[in-house]
């Protein structure tokens, strides 16, 4: 995790917004794992977007709070997600995006808490 930037704010402030950041990761991992499940158990195009919403809105803010590693992850997945989204409903047959989908919960998780 790289230092995460004050963006000209005042350090009580900014700590305050940290410590909220920090406290909010479980809730972000469990939206994350919810939307990959549903995924998981059916693949349609509403469940690709959700997940693609939830990706691009941790990806969002994790840079600014020091979490660099996740910020890529995540704009690489809602790279693919947004070609999977493009190419819905042909996308279902391609089994090796489903494989790393199964470990996308795992990364974040790793990254988010070590």
């Amino acid at each position: 995790m790289l230092k995460p930037k004050r963006n000209g704010l005042p350090e009580e402030v900014w700590k305050e917004l940290l410590i909220e950041y920090r406290a909010s990761i479980p809730e972000k991992l469990k939206s994350l794992q919810v939307a990959t499940l549903a995924l998981q158990q059916e693949v349609t195009v509403e469940h690709l977007e959700k997940l693609r919403f939830i990706v691009h809105k941790i990806g969002g803010s994790a840079a600014m709070y020091g979490y660099s590693r996740v910020s890529e992850l995540c704009l690489d997945w809602q790279r693919q997600l947004d070609k999977l989204i493009r190419n819905f409903p042909d996308c279902i047959q391609d089994l090796e995006w489903q494989k790393r989908l199964s470990s996308l919960f795992d990364q974040f998780h790793k990254e988010f808490l070590g």
